[in-house]
C-alpha cells in the first residue's frame, strides 16, 4: 500500500518502544520527598495533630508557604478538592450568588460551588483549554460573586486579564494552579 500500511497490518511501526509515562506531579518526586515520607513513617506520626513524635511537617509547610506568598495565614489540605471546599466556605458563597467557572475543568470546580448553594455559571474556553477573558466578561451579572480561574493540566490561563476584569467589578478571584 505504498508505505502506508498500519503497523497492526504489518507496516513499519512509528516507534520501537512505548512512550514514557507522563505523570505531571509524579515526575517531580525525588530523594527529598522520599526522605520526608520516610521520616513520617519511621516516627509513626501520620496525622498533623497527633503521633508518637510531635507532628511538625504540616505546620512547617504552612509557615514556609505563608512566608513565600506573603500572607499571614495558610491552610494545608490533603487534596485539591479539599482546597476548593475550604475556599468556597471561606468566601461565603450562598444561594443567589453566581460563580463563573470554565466549561472545561474538574468535577470539584463545579461541585464546590453548588454545595454552597451558589450557582456555577459556565464561561467558554480558548485554545489553551482555559477560560477565555472575553467569555468571562460576557457572563458577569449583578449576582456574580466570584470567578474560578483554572490552569488546566498546568497550561497557563490568561489570569492577568481575568483578574483585572474581576478586580474592576469587585468580584472575588480564585486561582486553581
Amino acid at each position: 500500500m505504498d508505505g502506508y500500511t498500519l503497523a497492526i497490518n504489518g507496516g513499519k511501526p512509528v516507534r520501537e518502544r512505548p512512550l514514557d509515562y507522563q505523570c505531571i506531579g509524579g515526575n517531580l518526586i525525588g530523594e527529598e520527598e522520599l526522605a520526608l515520607v520516610t521520616e513520617v513513617v519511621k516516627n509513626k506520626t501520620l496525622s498533623r495533630h497527633y503521633g508518637i513524635v510531635q507532628p511538625h511537617m504540616v505546620d512547617d509547610f504552612e509557615i514556609e508557604a505563608a512566608a513565600f506568598i506573603g500572607r499571614k495565614y495558610v491552610l494545608a489540605v490533603s487534596t485539591g478538592s479539599g482546597a476548593y471546599f475550604c475556599t468556597a466556605a471561606a468566601c461565603g458563597w450562598g444561594p443567589g450568588d453566581e460563580v463563573i467557572i470554565p466549561t472545561y475543568g474538574w468535577i470539584t470546580d463545579y461541585s464546590s460551588v453548588a454545595l454552597t448553594g451558589a450557582v456555577p455559571v459556565f464561561a467558554g474556553i480558548d485554545e489553551s483549554f482555559n477560560m477565555s477573558p472575553e467569555a468571562f466578561e460576557a457572563k458577569i451579572s449583578p449576582k456574580t460573586k466570584a470567578v474560578m480561574v483554572i490552569h488546566y493540566q498546568g497550561g497557563a490561563s490568561r489570569l492577568d486579564e481575568i483578574v483585572s476584569l474581576a478586580h474592576d467589578r469587585g468580584i472575588q478571584g480564585i486561582e486553581d494552579a
